[in-house]
């Protein structure tokens, strides 16, 4: 997947990296992100046929079950970290 149709997919991913990380690592931090994704998009590409095959179209269960598995981890870490709260 180019970078451009990663960053169009996942725009709250690098805004909240942008925002937590240190300055002088928010490269990295960019770096690290954009292997991760990879990783996971090619796991789960891979698993989806695997479900698919075995269970047809009950397999879409799996897609809900990781959108609200994300949505949890995205709400732990909002409560984590400071980002987004008011500073003052």
């Amino acid at each position: 997947m180019p970078a451009r149709a990663l960053v169009r997919r996942h725009p709250p991913c690098w805004g909240f990296v942008a925002r937590a990380a240190p300055v002088e690592l928010s490269a990295t931090a960019q770096g690290h992100l954009a292997v991760a994704l990879g990783l996971i998009m090619a796991g789960a590409m891979g698993l989806s046929g695997v479900l698919y095959a075995r269970w047809g179209s009950l397999a879409y269960l799996a897609t809900a079950f990781a959108a609200f598995a994300g949505g949890v981890c995205a709400l732990a870490a909002a409560r984590m970290t400071d980002v987004g709260r008011d500073r003052s």
